[in-house]
């Protein structure tokens, strides 16, 4: 099974995307005290998902996820190109008709904040052989999958960073990852039906 166009192992949720610029993100640590997790709404085909963002435990993801994505529209008819109730739903870097939607540079890999892939955490997807390519695409985790955690500093070991929680809508996640497959070449757990994200609301 494949993520995208190039991944081939369904147990990891790795990117595949086009980077149109090499434009890395920096953000440090938010200063601010106390922290206030931001949150944000995806609203989609199927209903809507409410996620806490984690700014402490993941700081340079959360701010990549809203400064060069959420808040610029990005996620805009974008789908869920990735669906297994056995895994997680992965999207974000796809349109409709499998177009890559373009991506800034890879950012830092967070994957050691301590937080683990249980069932409901949101985290960055990337490229299998570069832990620090996280770049648009992200994963809900559906099922406990502490495989993906942090073991270490190795590339091999690095893990996938979680940048987020789903607090209500996680009944909309699972019918995701239920849904109906029609698998196209690369695309091995592609809904027949595309799941689209119509748009991604900031609320808190």
């Amino acid at each position: 099974a494949s993520t995208g166009a190039t991944a081939s192992n369904a147990s990891t949720p790795h990117a595949s995307t086009i980077n149109y610029a090499n434009q890395p993100s920096i953000y440090g640590n938010a200063e601010a005290s106390p922290i206030i997790n931001p949150v944000v709404i995806l609203h989609t085909s199927a209903g809507d998902i409410q996620i806490e963002l984690l700014m402490e435990q993941a700081p340079k993801t959360v701010g990549n996820f809203l400064d060069n994505y959420a808040r610029q529209g990005a996620y805009e008819n974008t789908i869920f190109h990735y669906v297994d109730p056995k895994g997680f739903i992965l999207g974000g870097g796809y349109t409709a008709d499998l177009t890559a939607k373009p991506t800034r540079g890879g950012i830092h890999n967070e994957s050691s904040n301590g937080v683990s892939h249980e069932r409901g955490t949101v985290a960055m997807s990337r490229e299998p052989n570069d832990p620090h390519s996280g770049t648009c695409q992200f994963f809900i985790n559906v099922v406990d999958n502490t495989g993906l955690n942090y073991q270490g500093k190795a590339p091999d070991q690095r893990g996938y960073c979680v940048f987020g929680r789903v607090t209500q809508g996680m009944e909309i996640a699972d019918q995701i990852a239920a849904a109906a497959l029609a698998p196209q070449e690369g695309f091995d757990n592609l809904p027949a039906e595309a799941i689209v994200i119509q748009s991604v609301e900031e609320v808190k």
